[in-house]
């Protein structure tokens, strides 16, 4: 599967696209990302897309080699925007 980070988190997440091989769940993608990734998509402030499609956390998502899955920050302002969370 490709993983694509957009924004600031392709910095933490290590690069803009990552390539994982096999069959996982969504959950298992993402507590192999470092860290600081991680605990900015857990926080439920990134937007998740499988394949085009608007998945949350607590879905459980299987992912195949050709899937894409996109992780973007949600677009807003004020306190509770996402450049906030990165510093």
């Amino acid at each position: 599967m490709k993983l694509k980070f957009i924004g600031p988190l392709a910095d933490l997440a290590g690069g803009r696209e990552i390539e994982i091989k096999g069959r996982k769940e969504l959950k298992e993608v993402i507590d192999s990302l470092p860290d600081k990734a991680k605990s900015i998509i857990m926080s439920g402030r990134i937007i998740i897309l499988v394949n085009g499609r608007s998945v949350k956390l607590e879905e459980r998502v299987e992912l195949g080699e050709e899937d894409l899955v996109v992780f973007l920050p949600e677009i807003g302002g004020g306190s509770n925007c996402i450049a906030f969370s990165l510093i």
